[in-house]
C-alpha cells in the first residue's frame, strides 16, 4: 500500500538526477547570501527539507525567518528528521556525484557544494514545477550558522 501510494514521489527522491537538480538550487541560494557554496555536511538535512513531506509545506516564504526559531516553532514536525537524513544520506551523496560527473555541480577544496551557471535556469524550473522551493531552504540555512550548530538544532547526530 505505501509504495502505490508513495510510490512516484519515492521514486523521485532518489533519482541522482532529481538529487542533483535540487541540490544545485540549494547551493545557489546559500551562494547568493554566503558567497561561498553550501558545505558538504549540512547538504542531506538541507535536501530533506526542501523536498520531502511535511517539512517541504513549512519551509518558510521568506529567508528573513531564523532557522533556530523556525526549528523551535515546528519541534513536532522535525522529530524524524534525523532518521529521513539516515535513509536519504546515500542517495543525495550519489546525486552529488551524478553533478559532478556532468558538470552541474562542483566541490571547492574545504567541500562546499557549488552549482554552475549552466544549471541555474533548468534547476529553478523544474523545482518550480515539482512544487518545491530549495532556493529558499539555502538562503535559510545560510543564516544558520556553522553546520555544527544546524545538527545540534536539528538533533542529527554524527
Amino acid at each position: 500500500y505505501r509504495s502505490a501510494r508513495f510510490g512516484a514521489e519515492f521514486s523521485l527522491l532518489h533519482n541522482p538526477a532529481f538529487v542533483a537538480v535540487v541540490v544545485s538550487e540549494i547551493s545557489r541560494g546559500y551562494l547568493e547570501i554566503r558567497k561561498v557554496g553550501m558545505p558538504l555536511p549540512i547538504m542531506v538535512p538541507a535536501y530533506v527539507i526542501a523536498t520531502t513531506r511535511p517539512y517541504r509545506s513549512i519551509v518558510p516564504l521568506k529567508s528573513t525567518t531564523t532557522f533556530a526559531t523556525w526549528v523551535l516553532n515546528h519541534r513536532r514536525l522535525l522529530i524524524d528528521l534525523p532518521y529521513r537524513c539516515k535513509n536519504l544520506a546515500d542517495d543525495v551523496m550519489e546525486g552529488i556525484a551524478f553533478g559532478c560527473s556532468n558538470g552541474s555541480l562542483t566541490l571547492d577544496p574545504e567541500a562546499n557544494v557549488l552549482t554552475t551557471m549552466a544549471a541555474f535556469k533548468a534547476a529553478e524550473k523544474f523545482c518550480k514545477d515539482a512544487g518545491i522551493r530549495p532556493l529558499i531552504v539555502g538562503k535559510f540555512l545560510a543564516n544558520a550558522g556553522r553546520p555544527s550548530t544546524v545538527f545540534q538544532l536539528l538533533n542529527i547526530r554524527v
